[in-house]
Parts: structure tokens; C-alpha cells; sequence
């Protein structure tokens, strides 16, 4: 199968887990049904003592089963009927309580605001290169404006300038750094959500395949082994980088990252065989899926958020502009004074 989900996205689980559930207590009905009354028995010599079970709907086929000739009437028709029925209660509860364990599973992909975290790691990552280049523009022009101020107090105020551009650089750096990560946290939400979705729809195809070859051969098909390449999302660490000038077009990639442009997709085989199994796997699937994003999510804070802090005191700069002497008031007459030359040199 392809990676990219053909079922509508993230917005369709609702309908295609419920088509699993249906599935799912189907075939569960059917392999109960076979193994209550026994395999499909070819017709005897003697009819009458055949009875012929009407199973499945997806696909109905009829299940012949052998019965004493005595046993062989309404009355046992009843009962048989009343088994059956019987057999159909327990495999819904049994389903129920398989797609109820698994929507339980995936509460955590519900939860993450994936649009809102998206839209505001592009505007973070949009704005932070107009604040750099407009301070830059703004501390040239200023230094060239007094180019020909000289002294101490030329000295110190350029120095004042030039500590507020590298403060300014290192919110532009840091916010830089917040919007990449956000990223890569949609990133890693969109891709466990279609692991999800492409689980499902495996799921549906290969419970509809399984009950197919039961109406058509029989029980004999629940020891054949199917299996299915499944894709789920791999590690998004690889892309998560760049700095001032490159982190939109980081962001944008993560954003819209799917599994067939995902740089390290997993794979697993689908086995399913009979109705437990399928269950099992779709527990295990999930159980993978969700261990996938963890382990992505981890990586992303241990690789990167958790180096911010350190990376910043290494650089030796503040993420604070530097506070004029000027704010704490005007000194004493005595006090106020530079060394620039004369008056005429302006």
C-alpha cells in the first residue's frame, strides 16, 4: 500500500475504526461459529443429518455442519439458532471492549491543538527575520549618523548599540529555535495521526480479505498467514535545524511533512488471520505508533530544547538589551560629561 492515507486524513478515524469494529465482530462471529460446530463438513450420504448454518454478512456463505439424524428437527433448529445468537452477543461485547481499548490508546493524538501550534510557529518563524533585519538597518544607519563623534562617550554609546543588536540576534536566534520545535511537534503529531488512519484502513482490508476467502473456502483460511507492509512515522530530529533566514522554511516543511516525504518511516508487518489476532495487532500497531512519538518527542527535547539554555550562556551573549545609565535618571551636572573635542568639530 502507499503511505499517504486515502481515507480522508485524521478527520475520517471515526468512520473507518467504526468499519473495523464491524469487521472485527464479524469475523470474531464467524471463527466462534467455527469453533463451536467444528469446520465446514462436505455434504454426508445422508442429508438429513446435515444442517446448513447461514454466517456472515459482508460476505454470507453457508456453514454445513453435521448433527445426529435424531437431533435433526425444529426443536434443534431453535436451539441451534439460539446458540448462534448467543455467539453473536459475545463477539459484539468482545468487539466493543478491542475498539473501546483502542480509542482509549490514541486519547494523546487527540489532544495536542496541532493547527494552533502550527500557525503559530509560522508566524514566530515569519516575524523574528523582519525584527533582525530592521534592527539592523536601524543600528547602521544610527553609527553612521554619528561617524564622526569621537571619544569616550562615542566609544561607550557604540558599544550600547552594538550590545542591543546582539541581544536582539539572540531573541531573533531564540525564537527561531521555539518555532522549529513547534514544528517538529505538529510534525511528529501529523505523522503519528496518519500511522493511525493508514493502520485503520490496513485494518479494513485485511479483516474484508479474511472474511472473502471464509465464505469462499471455508475455515481453512484461518491458518493462512497474511502480511502486510504497514508505514508509520519515522524520526523528524533529522530536519529539525537552521537558524535566522532558514527556520520558515523549516517550519514550513515539518508542517506539511506526510509519511511519503518523511525521512525515516518505519514499517511493520499486518498479520491477520483470525479476529483475535487482528485485535493483537491493532493493539500492537498502536502501542508502536504512540512509542514512535514518544521516542521523536524525547529526542527533539533531549537533541534541542534542553541545548537552548547552554548554547546561550556558551555564546556569552544576553537575550537582554543592555540598561542605559540615562534610565536610572540624569546624573549630577558634575558628572555628565564626554570627551568629543570641540563644538566646531561637528
Amino acid at each position: 500500500m502507499t503511505s499517504r492515507s486515502s481515507g480522508g486524513g485524521w478527520e475520517s478515524r471515526g468512520r473507518l475504526g467504526a468499519r473495523v469494529h464491524a469487521l472485527l465482530v464479524e469475523l470474531r462471529y464467524i471463527d466462534l461459529v467455527i469453533e463451536t460446530y467444528g469446520e465446514n463438513t462436505p455434504l454426508g450420504s445422508d442429508p438429513t443429518a446435515t444442517m446448513v448454518l447461514e454466517i456472515g454478512w459482508t460476505y454470507p456463505y453457508r456453514h454445513q455442519i453435521v448433527r445426529p439424524i435424531i437431533a435433526i428437527g425444529d426443536q434443534s433448529r431453535d436451539r441451534v439458532a439460539a446458540e448462534l445468537q448467543a455467539l453473536l452477543d459475545a463477539a459484539t461485547r468482545w468487539g466493543e471492549g478491542v475498539m473501546d481499548a483502542f480509542w482509549t490508546g490514541i486519547t494523546e493524538l487527540e489532544a495536542p491543538p496541532v493547527e494552533a501550534l502550527g500557525q503559530a510557529a509560522v508566524s514566530l518563524a515569519g516575524t523574528t527575520s523582519r525584527i533582525l533585519l530592521g534592527v539592523e538597518a536601524d543600528r547602521d544607519h544610527l553609527l553612521t549618523d554619528v561617524g564622526r563623534w569621537e571619544g569616550e562617550s562615542a566609544d561607550s554609546f557604540e558599544a550600547f548599540v552594538t550590545e542591543i543588536g546582539r541581544a536582539k540576534t539572540a531573541q531573533v536566534w531564540l525564537a527561531d529555535k521555539i518555532a522549529v520545535q513547534l514544528a517538529a511537534t505538529v510534525a511528529i503529531a501529523n505523522l503519528a495521526r496518519e500511522s493511525v488512519v493508514n493502520l485503520l484502513e490496513r485494518m479494513i482490508a485485511e479483516l474484508d480479505q479474511q472474511l472473502a476467502k471464509r465464505a469462499n473456502q471455508g475455515a481453512e483460511y484461518q491458518r493462512e498467514l497474511t502480511e502486510t507492509l504497514l508505514v508509520l512515522g519515522g524520526a523528524t530530529s533529522g530536519l529539525v535545524g537552521g537558524g535566522a533566514g532558514v527556520a520558515l522554511s523549516v517550519v514550513l516543511s515539518l508542517i506539511d511533512m506526510s509519511l511519503d516525504a518523511s525521512p525515516a518511516s518505519d514499517t511493520v508487518d499486518v498479520v491477520v488471520t483470525r479476529a483475535v489476532e487482528a485485535a493483537d495487532t491493532l493493539d500492537d500497531v498502536r502501542r508502536q505508533i504512540l512509542r514512535n512519538a514518544d521516542d521523536q518527542l524525547d529526542s527533539i527535547r533531549t537533541d534541542h530544547v534542553d541545548r537552548i539554555a547552554p548554547d546561550l550562556v556558551a555564546s556569552g551573549t544576553s537575550l537582554v538589551s543592555p540598561r542605559p545609565d540615562l534610565a536610572d535618571g540624569a546624573p549630577a551636572q558634575e558628572e555628565f560629561f564626554h570627551d568629543t573635542g570641540t563644538l566646531q568639530d561637528y
